[in-house]
């Protein structure tokens, strides 16, 4: 009830508004829906300062063995969206990958400051699980794995934009997650940018063809790169974000005279 009349209250701020812009499509969406608000998907910013071949280069240097290494978390350790993602991993994604791997070693590395959530840290009793915390060059850490998974968005009622996505693209990694993400960021394309899964069970099916399939991996790797680099652009973004504003300032004015 109280959630409730915080929603009424927000809405009714938020309808007083002329114009409105989301990091999310689905928010934008939701806004428009019920504050009759001129509310728009903006993309967020990334900047990139290297090559895809710098990247390669480098990703072969520090990839050292032939186990399955893969980044599972990336952020504070005890937000909503990572204690959710966190909990599907421990309690449904790494028993399907040790029923479809057979056997073979696999390990899924949590990076974040904090402390897990008391209720995710009983939930967690997996020897492939590995809660680094926060580390000093999160980019090698990354580059040095195989797949970059977001496992936070498998909620229906927890849909977000998150920026871990740019992150691992601008370093060229090959990121997998479930399908609800592109609900938020309609640039998460499951086959050309990424590989997205309605369920545990399709994720971990996805993350084993993409590891089995290295051309494949490369390709995924390889366009993610460029959307973040020809999508994500500060100058693009921004100009849009101009744009937007202008727009919104003039049809202000209209409505005033």
């Amino acid at each position: 009830m109280a959630i409730s009349r915080l929603e009424v209250a927000h809405l009714k701020v938020i309808s007083t508004l002329s114009g409105m812009m989301n990091v999310a499509k689905n928010d934008a969406a939701f806004y428009t829906d019920t504050s009759q608000v001129n509310a728009k998907y903006i993309r967020n910013i990334w900047s990139i300062t290297h090559t895809f071949e710098e990247l390669e280069a480098r990703r072969e240097q520090l990839k050292s063995d032939d186990v399955l290494r893969i980044v599972g978390n990336v952020g504070l350790l005890s937000a909503t969206g990572n204690s959710l993602g966190i909990l599907k991993i421990s309690t449904e994604i790494i028993p399907e990958l040790r029923k479809q791997l057979g056997g073979s070693r696999f390990e899924i590395h949590l990076f974040g400051a904090g402390k897990l959530h008391k209720n995710v840290m009983s939930a967690i009793c997996s020897p492939e699980l590995i809660v680094r915390g926060f580390v000093d060059d999160l980019d090698s850490e990354i580059l040095a794995s195989d797949i970059f998974l977001v496992a936070n968005n498998w909620h229906s009622l927890f849909q977000v934009g998150n920026t871990r996505f740019l992150h691992a693209w601008s370093l060229g990694a090959c990121c997998v997650s479930f399908r609800g993400s592109s609900k938020a960021m309609p640039e998460l394309v499951d086959g050309e940018n990424i590989l997205l899964g309605d369920s545990a069970q399709e994720v971990v099916a996805k993350i084993l063809k993409v590891y089995s399939e290295r051309s494949l991996m490369k390709r995924i790797r390889f366009r993610g790169f460029e959307t973040v680099r020809t999508l994500f652009a500060p100058e693009l973004v921004v100009d849009e974000m101009y744009q937007t504003m202008c727009d919104v300032l003039a049809s202000d004015s209209d409505n005033k005279l």
